[in-house]
């Protein structure tokens, strides 16, 4: 009788351990393509996913020619099923740090950039970027960005394409 009682608990056990973790999240693979309206490739842009029911938020940075492919923050590819809010941010002038200089990094660091570093890699190459991204897509309240990931999958490829200002 304990016998049964003890595989009839191991078997419970077994069933709601396999009920948890990352598996519970119904992702879909996002890729596509963001563009300015003159068709120009936005490279090094990072570009979220943010689901408006909650979930956790997908994210990429865009390749040299635009492209991107969403992962989740535990590197799960793709973005869960919904409406989302699409926020794109790339580093400026007024927030790029300068690795090899001191005084750029303790400015950084203490919020007092003011614009006046370029950012470089540690090997020293200022990455300088073509142009901002215009305020309106940098936040999720104001961003006139959507897109709706859907069960299917049938979305197949996204493109964006950002209006400079």
């Amino acid at each position: 009788m304990i016998r049964g009682s003890g595989l009839t608990a191991l078997l419970m056990s077994v069933a709601v351990l396999g009920c948890g973790g990352g598996s519970d999240l119904n992702l879909r693979p996002v890729s596509g393509v963001l563009t300015w309206d003159g068709g120009d490739p936005i490279a090094d842009a990072s570009i979220t996913f943010m689901p408006e029911d909650g979930g956790p938020s997908s994210t990429a940075k865009t390749d040299s020619d635009g492209s991107f492919e969403l992962r989740t923050g535990t590197g799960a590819s793709g973005a869960v099923v919904g409406k989302h809010k699409v926020v794109v941010t790339r580093p400026t002038e007024d927030t790029k740090i300068n690795f090899n200089d001191p005084s750029s990094l303790q400015r950084a660091a203490a919020g007092r950039d003011g614009g006046q570093s370029g950012r470089s890699s540690p090997g020293g190459n200022t990455n300088t970027s073509d142009a901002s991204i215009p305020a309106q897509y940098t936040k999720a309240a104001e961003t006139p960005l959507n897109y709706d990931v859907t069960a299917d999958g049938s979305h197949g490829s996204v493109s964006f394409v950002l209006q400079q200002s």
